[in-house]
């Protein structure tokens, strides 16, 4: 049998409780058919498909309960866990003949296996579970511009072009910006406390930022200016000419600074290959990882004034380490084989 993951093993259920079909459920998750009919079988004869891993007690988990807590979360996603555990204790006191059924492992207990005849309910520490196995997390999510068809076009040419490219030959380079005192973290804190509150400035101060990250190395250049080609050009003389390793390829995008003609003529006379990029593919630059990495590590941190908060960017990204960077840039070809399958869509 394929060796699936807990994810993968809920999803099929999920799927099929749904009404799909087992060549529909093949076709979206790409596993083979045989598989999926031994998975749903599984769970029809003993109504689980997780156990905890190891040689010690087993940990079930029924397959309705879980269904009910993605159906909830997906439904509504800005609900709380006690929420949940609200909605779940009112369907499982109507739910009586299958109460004896679910089996918990709570937090408190330490270990000990409760049946729900005895518990009621299913707990917010398995609520938590459930969500986290099925890859959800609370915080604040990352935004994504609409592909239209073109879009995708693009995405999936690039993708087919490139997907057995060595990218340890490729240089990652991208723009960003800081704001000074002003990014949204995710914290407790007291709704009734009319002081407990952060402050949002209209007019931050702001810093731009250009970096690239390649398997060997990676630079970054924080200014004030706005970026236009006069001020590109002058970056990539000063940040990259003199670390470009002979035949390595700058990835590029159709930004209009980096097709000026003066960009354009810098990289021709500079002899730097170019690997032309899709635009709206913040999923395939690698890069964005480190930029991520780059504001967590500046996460929670007030600078008295500028030139401080320049040089802790400076510090946060030179912080990330170089086997990192190599680990991202080895999960390009996985990712752009994920994009034929998806057949040019977002794949993260």
């Amino acid at each position: 049998m394929t060796q699936l993951t807990d994810h993968e093993k809920i999803t099929i259920v999920c799927l099929h409780k749904k009404g799909k079909s087992i060549k529909e459920i093949s076709e979206i998750l790409n596993v083979n058919r045989n598989t999926i009919s031994k998975w749903i079988s599984r769970e029809n004869l003993t109504g689980y498909v997780l156990r905890k891993k190891g040689s010690g007690r087993k940990e079930n988990i029924n397959n309705d309960g879980i269904i009910k807590v993605i159906n909830i979360i997906q439904n509504d996603t800005y609900i709380t866990l006690d929420k949940i555990y609200e909605k779940l204790n009112n369907i499982n006191n109507k739910v009586n003949d299958q109460k004896n059924e679910v089996k918990l492992i709570t937090e408190q207990n330490g270990g000990e296996q409760l049946t729900d005849s005895h518990v009621g309910k299913i707990s917010i520490y398995m609520i938590r579970k459930i969500l986290k196995i099925n890859g959800y997390q609370y915080g604040i999510p990352p935004t994504i511009f609409p592909l239209t068809e073109e879009h995708k076009k693009r995405r999936l040419e690039f993708a087919i072009k490139c997907q057995n490219l060595n990218f340890s030959e490729v240089d990652f380079t991208d723009e960003v910006s800081f704001w000074k005192n002003n990014e949204a973290h995710m914290r407790w804190h007291n709704k009734t406390n009319i002081f407990d509150r952060d402050i949002l400035y209209k007019h931050a101060a702001k810093l731009n930022a250009w970096g690239y990250i390649s398997y060997n190395s990676k630079r970054i250049h924080v200014f004030s200016e706005n970026m236009n080609a006069v001020k590109y050009v002058d970056i990539l003389t000063e940040n990259y000419l003199n670390y470009y390793e002979k035949n390595h390829y700058i990835l590029y995008d159709n930004d209009p600074k980096h097709n000026s003609i003066k960009s354009k003529n810098f990289l021709e006379k500079n002899k730097i290959k170019i690997l032309n990029f899709p635009a709206y593919s913040p999923d395939l630059n690698v890069i964005e990882h480190v930029w991520s990495l780059t504001k967590r590590n500046l996460a929670n941190k007030k600078y008295s004034n500028i030139d401080e908060f320049k040089q802790s960017i400076y510090e946060s990204f030179n912080e990330i380490e170089q086997i990192c960077i190599k680990k991202l840039i080895d999960t390009m070809n996985d990712r752009l084989r994920n994009v034929i399958k998806t057949r040019g869509s977002y794949i993260c």
